[in-house]
């Protein structure tokens, strides 16, 4: 009966395993027909979309799964997230495409488990499951050092799971619990207590991509397609945004110290990292590392206001990344998108260029775009819960981001950047 009520509850992921199972069978038979999988994933994210709907709206919860305020919603984003990238693999320079879309959809699966854990160990299977697919698609990429760039992630990402199982032994020893909020509850001053607490949160930073845990994000950037780009700079954020809320929300210690510390060192090694990059990839991952610490500052209200606005953040970041994704649609992914190769881009490709310019100026926060309302959002909140000062360092982090947003906005409409001495800015 509890699977029944949760197959009720949850009828998306149902959709999702089978469409994954047939996706399979299709593979097996005919293993060079991408079209098919391509139509079938789509279909299916289309259907998982459409069946949140119909869910069983009544709360529902177990031991292990908390259906959430916002789950319904994030489930839906997902997916809308996930179709975007379906395209994208279709230009993308992948050998196996129907493997890729094979391991979104598991990413799905682990996404979905990790938004609704209320239990520790689904939370690490949620977040395993979650992290696994994206292992593999960094390896699939065909760029010059993608394997090298999966088998760091993968090693460093075995490196803290280790360590946030060893945390969660030291909890259990507190508690003789598993459970989430009782955990939380238990936090006190004892230096068990304290490292326990810092092992389970170095795995939601190095999740996020954020110092210190910030070492692999750069070297997978750049050796990404574009569908991995946009798909874990969204996914994996939105998922743990929300555990993260929950660990600030029902944690019994202060952590807002140490989170103001990440946010503000990860705005500031993001945004002067990126001024030094030479090419497209790795300049968006640097700008993500400033742009995952502005959507954390939205935690710090500990309401759920304060989540609604970094989740809100996340998406209009996504959504200008996407422009600028599909502004690079002519480019070889076989190799890192030199910078200089986006002089004068307006003059080869109008639609590319422009797009790129709505994204970017999205990116930095110009208004009237997205992503000026999103950023205000967070900081107005910060004003009214006392964070004036991080309010004020996050604003000028951002109008100091400007400068190498324009930079490469003037890059694709003058064809002579060394004449306006961009080149010095490694522009």
């Amino acid at each position: 009966m509890e699977l029944y009520a949760y197959v009720k509850a949850f009828p998306e992921q149902s959709v999702i395993l089978s469409g994954l199972l047939i996706m399979t069978c299709l593979v097996k038979n005919n293993p060079e027909d991408y079209h098919r999988s391509l139509r079938l994933y789509l279909l299916t994210c289309t259907i998982a979309f459409l069946s949140v709907f119909f869910n069983e709206k009544d709360f529902f919860h177990n031991e292990f799964i908390m259906k959430g305020d916002f789950s319904d919603m994030l489930t839906q984003t997902a997916y809308v997230i996930a179709i975007c990238c379906g395209f994208f693999v279709k230009k993308d320079a992948y050998k196996h495409k129907q493997e890729v879309l094979m391991l979104m959809l598991i990413a799905l699966i682990g996404f979905k488990v990790v938004i609704d854990a209320q239990h520790l160990m689904s939370l690490f299977l949620g977040v395993e499951l979650l992290s696994f697919p994206l292992y593999a698609l960094i390896g699939l990429s065909p760029m010059p050092y993608s394997t090298e760039s999966a088998l760091k992630y993968y090693l460093q990402g075995s490196m803290i799971s280790a360590l946030f199982l060893y945390g969660c032994s030291w909890l259990y020893g507190i508690t003789a619990s598993f459970d989430m909020l009782l955990l939380l509850s238990a936090f006190n001053s004892s230096i068990l207590s304290l490292l326990s607490g810092i092992l389970v949160l170095g795995l939601f930073l190095f999740k996020l991509g954020l110092i210190p845990f910030h070492f692999w994000i750069f070297d997978l950037y750049h050796q990404a397609q574009r569908s991995l780009i946009f798909f874990i700079s969204l996914i994996p954020k939105l998922a743990l945004l929300v555990v993260i809320s929950k660990f600030l929300k029902y944690s019994s210690l202060n952590w807002t110290p140490v989170f103001i510390a990440v946010i503000l060192v990860s705005t500031l090694w993001g945004n002067i990292g990126a001024f030094k990059q030479e090419s497209i990839q790795r300049l968006l991952g640097y700008a993500s590392l400033a742009q995952i610490a502005f959507a954390l500052s939205g935690l710090l209200m500990n309401s759920t206001f304060g989540l609604a606005s970094s989740l809100i953040f996340i998406v209009v970041y996504g959504v200008g990344l996407f422009f600028v994704l599909i502004g690079i649609h002519k480019f070889n992914f076989n190799d890192p998108i030199p910078l200089f190769k986006m002089d004068g881009l307006v003059e080869q490709d109008k639609f590319g260029a422009w797009m790129m310019t709505f994204g970017l100026l999205s990116l930095a926060g110009v208004p009237p775009f997205p992503g000026f309302f999103s950023k205000i959002l967070i900081i107005y909140e910060l004003i009214n819960t006392q964070f004036i000062l991080l309010a004020a360092l996050l604003l000028g982090m951002s109008i100091f981001s400007c400068a190498y947003y324009i930079g490469l906005i003037a890059r694709l409409h003058y064809t002579d950047s060394a004449k306006m001495g961009l080149n010095k800015m490694s522009f």
